[in-house]
């Protein structure tokens, strides 16, 4: 009598806790490499066993002292990584510094997102965008993305809310994320590759 050996299977699930830091650094890397979330684990498992520097190795800063007796001492010291320079709590301005340091990076969805930002005047005051009513309108954008038209009205009484109570809030340094001064003729030239075809 023959036994019937079962067939090891190829893959093995795992559950994987982390922090949401991480996670959106593990989806980052992906799209970076091209690669579903469980081959960039096994990616990492890899280069790590096989002690090997990962590809969003932070830059290198050369760095100088000169002292008063002539000597001179140079180092590097290492610079923000990718994931240091778009990591915030807020999802919104995690999108802002995503589209700002690493465009090639966006998914589909938030290629659409970008799009809608774009083709919306409201969003643009003097040129510079509006950080402010960017996050706002976040969930409004979420929801449009698939559409081919967007609520107006629903939008034009989100962007007429906004600026009602525009005039109570006090804007924080810390609440906008670093955007530095871009103004919508240097985003759209960056982005053209962002934009939906």
């Amino acid at each position: 009598m023959v036994k019937r050996v079962r067939a090891q299977a190829k893959t093995a699930s795992t559950t994987l806790r982390t922090s949401p830091r991480s996670k959106y650094g593990l989806e980052l890397t992906a799209r970076k490499q091209h690669r579903n979330v469980s081959g960039v684990i096994e990616w990492a498992i890899d280069r790590v066993l096989r002690g090997k520097n990962g590809v969003d190795a932070p830059e290198s800063i050369p760095k100088k002292t000169t002292y008063a007796d002539g000597r001179v001492e140079e180092w590097e010291e290492k610079g923000p990584s990718l994931l240091d320079k778009l990591w915030d709590e807020n999802e919104c301005f995690r999108f802002l510094k995503l589209n700002k340091h690493a465009p090639e990076l966006m998914s589909y969805e938030e290629k659409q997102i970008w799009f809608w930002i774009e083709q919306e005047p409201s969003f643009w005051q003097e040129d510079k965008l509006d950080t402010a009513l960017v996050e706002e309108a976040w969930d409004f954008l979420n929801e449009s993305i698939d559409e081919d038209e967007w609520d107006t009205l629903k939008f034009n009484q989100i962007v007429e809310s906004f600026n009602k109570n525009r005039s109570k809030i006090k804007p924080s340094p810390n609440d906008k994320p670093e955007t530095g001064n871009i103004t919508q003729k240097t985003i759209k030239r960056r982005s053209k590759a962002s934009t939906v075809k």
